[in-house]
């Protein structure tokens, strides 16, 4: 694509391109391997799901809370690694940081997602929080 060509996804093509997934979540991609720099999806979450416990490899992420109340972003085992998200907040996860994404409320939450490369990366770790770093840090 050109630098100076406008791409425009209208909501019925989101989710029309894969990204990777993690169990409990849905993630939509939008802008996908469009732009050598960025990247964007929307993540769904029904109530009372959580996903499993992952990073996005060398890519930073931004996510922005649209809709829901009920989301929290947990970055690890102990009660003060975790945060509610509600609508209208922004929160940054730096690259290689293990994190979870859960919906604890009662109605579905909806998250647009930007991440520092041309697609998605998701890195799901089976075993739990630090199981990256048993397994040179997850890089894949």
């Amino acid at each position: 694509m050109s630098s100076s060509a406008v791409k425009i996804v209208p909501p019925e093509e989101v989710g029309k391109n894969t990204t990777g997934q993690t169990d409990g979540m849905t993630r939509k991609a939008a802008l996908v391997n469009v732009s050598d720099k960025i990247c964007s999806s929307t993540m769904l979450a029904d109530p009372h799901t959580s996903s499993a416990i992952h990073h996005h490899g060398h890519l930073d992420t931004i996510v922005y809370a649209l809709r829901g109340s009920g989301g929290t972003l947990i970055w690890g085992p102990n009660p003060e690694d975790k945060q509610r998200l509600a609508p209208g907040s922004h929160a940054l996860i730096p690259a290689w940081v293990e994190h979870q994404e859960a919906n604890e409320g009662e109605e579905q939450v909806e998250w647009i997602i930007v991440r520092s490369g041309r697609e998605p990366v998701v890195v799901n770790l089976p075993k739990g929080w630090g199981s990256s770093k048993e397994e040179g840090d997850g890089k894949q």
